[in-house]
């Protein structure tokens, strides 16, 4: 993998060249941003996925939606549907995509969901539907500069930081390191749970190579929640679980870090991975099963993702065995620091 993403390098060149240009004409404002009155905050990042920014997204929700009337704006990546959609009980991962679905059926009693190709015409939609909508989050909007945010949220992942990663297809790169410098705030999420402040100090230099004066750098864990049922709301049998072996099934961009909790967390386990943002089929359930029952322990379990969890149960053949997921939510090192700064962040733009 590694030489051919070295042959792949003279591509990246390329790919640079348009992106640079493109965020030239942007920067110039030969090509324009939309601006909105209503506050816009972006959570993106320069890589390709598996940064943690749903998890961010949540997070960010869980603050304003006590005290404002919010919504979320995605693109809803791999959805079978096209257009503005804003999210209700009918749908399904299908229609929305994996990750607004799932922040839908977690959080959609505190915040509408929408989605969206073109975010600059499904947030005037979603202001006609909810005018009483105060702040819109967007969901991986670092590259849409089509619209404006009035704060950039960049997330960068600890175990491969946008300093030392390459451009498409080389690398994982979106766009050069130097646009870092378009973020308000960066936080490296995925952070071990041990991290000393000279190494956050160590990863604040490179950062500062690339980003603002003066930037703001935070740095962010996951925290693994009880496992829950995909098909019940009870925790009841999970909590004596993890002595037990598991069949783990993940369709997420960087499963490294969920490997890591399942290692610590249960006796046995083996991995069937699936690309990001997975649809899947009745032939891959069908295969899902088969490898379960080849499993040899008695006390067995599939164990997945949040986000694949929300296509899971969509099909019943599943119900035939031990199903659960693993809630996360990001924890934040200095949390008192970064909500304070999103909050006055929010009260600078009115």
């Amino acid at each position: 993998m590694k030489l051919l993403r070295k042959l792949l390098y003279p591509l990246s060149i390329i790919y640079n060249l348009i992106t640079t240009l493109r965020n030239f004409l942007y920067n110039k404002k030969i090509l324009s941003s939309a601006h909105f009155e209503i506050p816009l905050i972006n959570v993106g990042n320069l890589s390709v996925g598996g940064t943690g920014k749903t998890p961010m997204v949540e997070y960010i929700i869980n603050l304003l939606s006590d005290q404002l009337e919010i919504a979320v704006l995605s693109r809803g990546y791999k959805r079978k549907t096209k257009g503005n959609i804003i999210a209700q009980p009918n749908h399904t991962a299908k229609d929305l995509g994996d990750e607004p679905y799932q922040v839908f059926k977690k959080l959609g009693h505190k915040v509408v969901v929408a989605v969206g190709e073109e975010r600059a015409l499904a947030i005037p939609e979603i202001l006609s539907e909810h005018p009483n909508t105060k702040a819109i989050i967007l969901d991986d909007a670092f590259q849409h500069r089509s619209i404006s945010p009035n704060l950039n949220i960049l997330l960068t992942p600890y175990c491969s930081p946008f300093y030392k990663d390459l451009l498409l297809p080389a690398g994982n790169l979106r766009e050069s390191r130097v646009n870092a410098k378009r973020a308000d705030v960066i936080v490296v999420t995925k952070c071990p749970h041990k991290l000393s402040d000279a190494q956050k100090n160590a990863i604040k230099e490179k950062i500062a190579l690339y980003a603002k004066k003066d930037m703001p750098i935070f740095f962010s864990q996951i925290s693994y929640d009880i496992p829950q049922n995909v098909f019940t709301s009870e925790k009841t049998e999970s909590e004596n679980i993890q002595n037990d072996s598991a069949l783990v099934v993940t369709g997420i961009a960087e499963s490294e870090s969920f490997l890591e909790y399942i290692k610590e967390s249960y006796k046995k386990y083996s991995h069937l991975k699936y690309s990001d943002h997975h649809n899947y089929t009745n032939s891959d359930i069908q295969n899902i099963l088969k490898r379960f029952k080849e499993t040899p322990c008695k006390h067995k379990y599939l164990i997945t993702t949040e986000k694949d969890a929300v296509k899971l149960k969509e099909f019943d053949s599943l119900k035939e065995i031990s199903c659960f997921y693993i809630p996360i939510k990001t924890k934040l090192a200095d949390q008192k620091k970064f909500d304070q700064l999103i909050l006055n962040s929010f009260t600078n733009m009115h």
